[in-house]
């Protein structure tokens, strides 16, 4: 009976110093590993500057605590904050978590959990390793995933044709306590498309868009386009009355380098062009999809500095005026842009499956001095159905190749891009649960 004591007490005592030699992780400290991990810069403590941008909010009663151990959940909160998931965007869907739909920290933490960024208890404090040890995943990619990533990229520029079905839904919010705000109507458009490619530059598409406006009801619009021979058609209601369909081709000069963009590599990407440095990659595992055996390649990130990102989608526009006032015009309007993907990709193939894209768009508070009366945009892309390499034959309708060309607004010229704002020295803490 004494050795039966003895033991447990020296069980006892292992187990003590095991749970002592795991060291707290406060609040503050976190905050100082997530700045560090996410290589911000500022005059600013960590706390503060994670203030000033949006991402620590602090709790009810408007105190930070710094001084007190962090949860998994308020980590995965400020981590989902960083990478531009907010309060008003919803949570993607297949996300199944240990907490309740209406819990405060749910949709913060189905991002995570459903792109295989989170595990455990959510409500367990956090120690020094474990949290250490989670930024490090989540800010880096896996060389797998990388490796996985290269190899599916090799293979799609070998494709001759693809055909794919892709839907989705494009959802605007509107920011609370803005004056036309209240103005602006719910609205959420779902869409999906049949497209054929012949590569590198032909290419048919059928379009149907679905959105119900208030008052109004479900609208439905539907459009047809081809891509032949350098140029673009398609087919609009111009005579909104009366909803007459008519063909119309854009002037060329409008877009930039059409067989350019519907080069294998890119037509079959998953991976907007212009992100790549911005993303970062893990490899799940394997999964059944159709009967096949494919791998869950997830991507995401978050874009702060517009700048960087419009010169590098400008690039690829050439000397397309046009579209570089489009999106020059766009950095002022843009706070940040996040991507979440996962991409199937078969294991025998190497070829992408099936893709699953969410963009999370958050504007500036202010647009041109004025309050910004919409606070968020949110898209969900879904790719299916992908075949490679089949027989298609595109032919354009006579009554599109004889239709008028689309008389356009002239743009401004492209200005120089705007600097890159320096973050203040003083900041204004706001605080709300979370």
């Amino acid at each position: 009976m004494k050795k039966i004591v003895l033991l447990l007490v020296l069980v006892l005592l292992l187990t003590a110093g095991v749970v002592q030699g795991e060291e707290g992780l406060s609040r503050g400290e976190f905050a100082a590993m997530l700045v560090e991990a996410c290589k911000m810069e500022s005059a600013l403590s960590p706390a503060d500057l994670l203030v000033q941008k949006g991402i620590m909010k602090g709790y009810p009663d408007g105190g930070l605590y710094l001084e007190r151990g962090i949860t998994r959940l308020e980590a995965a909160i400020l981590v989902a904050r960083t990478l531009g998931v907010s309060e008003v965007v919803v949570e993607p869907a297949d996300s199944e978590l240990l907490l309740d739909e209406g819990h405060w920290g749910y949709a913060f933490y189905s991002w995570l959990d459903r792109f295989g960024l989170m595990e455990g208890n959510p409500e367990q404090l956090l120690t020094r390793e474990e949290g250490k040890a989670f930024l490090d995943s989540i800010f880096s990619s896996d060389p797998a995933a990388l490796a996985k990533m290269e190899e599916s990229e090799a293979i799609t520029k070998t494709i001759n044709t693809l055909r794919s079905v892709i839907s989705g839904y494009v959802n605007m919010v509107p920011r609370p306590g803005v004056k036309g705000a209240e103005e602006i109507p719910p609205v959420a458009f779902q869409m999906k498309a049949v497209q054929e490619m012949i590569l590198p530059a032909t290419m048919h598409q059928t379009t149907v868009i679905e959105t119900e406006i208030p008052e109004a009801g479900k609208q439905e619009l539907a459009t047809e386009m081809y891509l032949v021979d350098g140029k673009i058609y398609q087919k609009l209601p111009l005579n909104i009355e009366t909803g007459e369909m008519q063909w119309v081709r854009y002037p060329e000069e409008l877009f930039p380098d059409l067989e350019q963009m519907m080069s294998a590599e890119n037509a079959a990407a998953v991976t907007p062009s212009g992100l790549e440095d911005y993303l970062y990659y893990r490899l799940l595992g394997t999964a059944e999809m159709n009967g096949e055996e494919v791998y869950e390649l997830v991507t995401y990130g978050r874009v702060d500095d517009l700048t960087k990102f419009m010169e590098a989608v400008a690039g690829q526009l050439g000397s397309n005026q046009q579209m570089q006032g489009i999106l020059e015009m766009g950095v002022s309007m843009i706070e940040s842009m996040s991507f979440w993907g996962i991409q199937y990709i078969g294991v025998q193939d190497s070829m992408t499956k099936s893709a699953d894209m969410y963009f999370i768009i958050n504007f500036a508070d202010e647009l041109a001095g004025t309050p910004n009366p919409i606070e968020a945009l949110q898209m969900k892309m879904k790719i299916e159905e992908m075949s490679y390499n089949e027989d298609l034959e595109i032919v354009l309708p006579d009554e599109a190749r004889d239709a008028p060309l689309m008389e356009l607004p002239e743009m401004p010229e492209p200005a120089e891009l705007p600097e890159t704002p320096v973050d203040a020295e003083e900041t204004e803490i706001i605080v709300d649960e979370g």
